[in-house]
Formats: C-alpha cells, structure tokens, sequence
C-alpha cells in the first residue's frame, strides 16, 4: 500500500473547515449542484491516506458562489477572508485565513468553477455521489481527472496527484478502468532518469506529502502496478489472436471478465466471475475464438462451471479495450 501522510493538528482544523464550508454550500445550494471535487472529496468521502488543504467546488448554475461560501465561512470559528479573485460571475477562489488561540495561523483556498455548459460541460445529478452527507464528483470522474492532469504533456508537476492516483488504482481500482491503468504502466515504464528525479523532487516539495519519504511513495507505486490483478488479466490476453479479453474490477473485489467478438471495440460481458483468473485461463487454454459468438462461449464457460453471476454490457464500449 501507499504509505499513509502523517497529519498534524492544523491539518486536522483544515479539514474541519473543509467540510464545514462544503456542507454549508451544498445546504443553501437549493435545485443548483454544487459538489466536491479533487482531493478534498478523496478525503472525505473514500478516506484518501493524505492531509487536504483546498476545496474545489464544482455548480451548475452561474450565480455569486464565492457570497455564499464567504457567508458560510462567517458563520464559523474560522473567520478572516483575505483575499477573493472573483471572475465572471462567482468564479474564482477565495482564501480563508484562520487565527486559532492554541495553533499557529493556517490558510485554505476555496475555488468555485461554473460547470452550466458554457466553459465547462454541464454538471448534473448523474456526474455526482452522496457519501456522508456530502456531495461530491462520483470518484471516475475524479480518476479521470487525476490520469489527465498526469499523463497531459503540458502538466506542471504535482506530487499529490501521483499519489493520489497510484491510490485510486490500490484501494479503489473499480474507478480506473483497465486501459487507463495500462496507460500508466507504460508511462511509468518510460521514465527516464530526468523524469524520475522529477517526480522524485515533486513528491518531496509537495507540502501535501509532508513527512513521507519520496523513495518509499515511488517504491509503492511500482508494487501497486507490479500487483494489480486487472493488468495481469490483461496480460495474459494481449498478443493472442483468440478471444479479446478484457476484465473491469468491481467494488466486491470480483472482476467482470468480457470479450470483443469484432475487431471495432464493442465489448460483450461474459459474466462477473468469482475467479475472474480461471475465466481468463479457460478462454486460452481453450483457444475459444471471437467468430464463435456470445451464445456459444457462454455455454462453454457453463460447461467448465465458470458461468459469471451477470450477463451485461461493460460499463463502457471502447474505455477497457486491453489489446
């Protein structure tokens, strides 16, 4: 596993505040969406093992957010607004500075991107999840961003967004489909001394990743990648001219194992196996072709006592293609 941030008692109050200011949004908030996104929605809804120093808020409505959330931190132990860059209408960040009696001053940054299908594409119900009582981007969506914001070619290096990913891949893989994490196996596998002193350097200058040794953070990554079933399930399928295989990890630790009956990415679940290894292994072993249709290989895993507990679509056409 990924080594775990220690957090100090300012980052505890920072994350205090955090939440206070989401869930104070999101209760004035009305019919508008307004959700958690980024690192700060890791860390609170699905326990990411790393302090947390901003709020990134996504709505869906154009209207002064940045009143709201300064009413909402007025309303707090933590007081002090110093400093609002407000563009267009309620979009841009405000920072928070707080004045403890028995802590040293800390700040955040709060900053409100208008997602109504202008700038950025519409936010709506189906982008988002409940945990806790709090709104949030559903965790694909945040993986998704996390792989673009890594793999761009114009990215400024962030330690914590590394971290956070190989994170997303350790504990909670059903977020990053098995493509993206081929991806980012073979990005990892091209690092070149430069790059790898890089990132080396973003890791240990990230104050998000204060206290952890870069080394044992990069060691991790590799073991995440070296251990991730869904790759070696995607191994053992690459390069075959028989069935293409592709598998999806579920929340329940199974893993939905399917097969492209033509070359144009349309995938066709088999069934999510208990055993998703010996499903994979049958369909080699059995040299079981993509011209014998869905009917027949369905029948054939039936016979071998592998029959998956659903017959459905993959959640996506293209997005888990390993071949």
């Amino acid at each position: 596993m990924i080594p775990t941030v220690p957090q100090t008692p300012v980052d505890a109050e920072r994350l205090a505040l955090i939440e206070h200011l989401a869930r104070g949004v999101q209760a004035v908030a009305g019919n508008a969406l307004a959700a958690m996104t980024g690192g700060s929605a890791l860390r609170l809804c699905h326990n990411l093992p790393r302090p947390s120093f901003d709020l990134d808020l996504d709505v869906s409505t154009r209207r002064n957010w940045l009143r709201t959330v300064r009413r909402v931190a007025d309303q707090s132990p933590w007081r002090s607004v110093v400093e609002v860059d407000q563009k267009q209408s309620g979009h841009g960040y405000i920072r928070i500075t707080a004045r403890p009696r028995d802590l040293p001053p800390w700040q955040t940054k709060v900053d409100v991107r208008i997602c109504d299908g202008t700038g950025h594409p519409l936010l709506v119900r189906a982008d988002c999840e409940t945990v806790n009582g709090i709104v949030a981007r559903n965790i694909f969506d945040i993986a998704v961003r996390k792989r673009e914001k890594l793999l761009g070619e114009d990215y400024r290096q962030q330690g914590r967004d590394l971290y956070d990913y190989a994170w997303l891949i350790a504990s909670e893989p059903r977020a990053v489909p098995v493509q993206d994490r081929l991806r980012f196996r073979e990005w990892l596998l091209e690092w070149d001394s430069r790059e790898d002193m890089l990132w080396r350097q973003a890791l240990q200058q990230d104050r998000a990743l204060k206290g952890v040794d870069p080394d044992a953070v990069i060691d991790a990554i590799y073991a995440i990648v070296e251990r991730d079933p869904g790759l070696r399930f995607a191994d053992a399928s690459a390069g075959t001219d028989r069935v293409a295989l592709a598998a999806w990890p579920l929340p329940n630790a199974a893993i939905r194992v399917g097969y492209s009956p033509e070359d144009n990415g349309d995938f066709v679940s088999l069934g999510t196996f208990a055993n998703p290894a010996k499903a994979v292994q049958f369909a080699l072993d059995h040299e079981l072709d993509r011209g014998a249709g869905v009917e027949h290989l369905r029948r054939k895993f039936a016979e071998a006592g592998l029959a998956g507990r659903d017959i459905a679509r993959p959640p996506s056409k293209a997005s888990c293609h390993t071949r």
